[in-house]
């Protein structure tokens, strides 16, 4: 084996994909464990979409807090449409 820096397992100090790259190893590591966390909503992702598609009628249709019937849009709408027209919009049906 050559002592030359291109047969070496580890990279060398001076590596320019080591000085480029942001997210050190043990960075990754715990981001991968983030990620797991996430794998038991992917082995219920049938029985999530449907108590969402349930809990979201009676928040969304009237008829359990009854926010549509109340306001003209979403919170994300009418902050949308408040900055696009650079003043408050009213939110609440007259």
């Amino acid at each position: 084996m050559s002592d030359d820096a291109t047969s070496s397992p580890l990279p060398a100090p001076a590596d320019p994909g080591l000085r480029l790259n942001p997210v050190s190893s043990t960075e990754r590591i715990t981001l991968i464990d983030a990620l797991r966390s996430f794998a038991p909503v992917g082995r219920m992702a049938l029985t999530n979409y449907l108590c969402q598609s349930i809990i979201s009628v009676f928040v969304f249709y009237g008829w359990g807090l009854g926010l549509s019937a109340r306001f003209r849009f979403g919170p994300f709408e009418w902050l949308w449409r408040s900055l696009t027209y650079m003043k408050p919009q009213p939110m609440r049906v007259a």
